[in-house]
């Protein structure tokens, strides 16, 4: 006869007093500052909602996990990106390139046999990579070009940033 009941244990571990530490990162930066207390305030009661009748360990664990996960979500929001993409700055000229190659798919869509628009299709994607190639050189170039004048002004804490 075993000294501790089946499931005991797991249920000892969820019931155990929720510590948690919100490091102050991109997540909290610009939040209400008291986050980590709103944070465990609202995990701690939808644990508690969701762990009494749980009796599968596995159905547990993934209901943790997805609490976890939702709390986060809401009470922390989003990640938010630091560094832009090189696209974002040629959202509108991506968006008008790609329409262009969708317009002349849906044209050799409608008459795969042709090899008027089989080339034109083609044409186009090859048309396409080389301007997408081009738009990222660019800005990759004037990239370096801005570290390197940071660098020759020795202003090192916007270099590294």
């Amino acid at each position: 006869m075993p000294l501790v009941r089946p499931g005991f244990l797991e249920r000892a571990n969820y019931e155990k007093e929720v510590q948690v530490e919100v490091p102050n990162t991109k997540h909290t930066k610009g939040k209400v500052p008291n986050t980590k207390q709103s944070f465990a305030n609202t995990l701690e009661a939808r644990l508690e909602s969701t762990m009494l009748g749980l009796n599968n360990v596995e159905t547990a664990w993934s209901t943790l996990r997805d609490t976890v996960c939702s709390t986060a979500m809401e009470c922390l929001g989003p990640q938010t990106r630091k560094h832009k993409d090189w696209s974002d700055e040629h959202c509108t000229e991506i968006q008008q390139l790609l329409e262009e190659k969708r317009r002349v798919y849906k044209a050799f869509l409608d008459d795969p046999k042709s090899t008027a628009k089989k080339y034109a299709l083609k044409t186009a994607r090859s048309n396409i990579q080389r301007r997408l190639r081009e738009m990222q050189n660019s800005w990759l170039s004037s990239e370096a070009d801005e570290i390197q004048d940071f660098a020759n002004r020795n202003d090192m804490k916007i270099f590294y940033h």
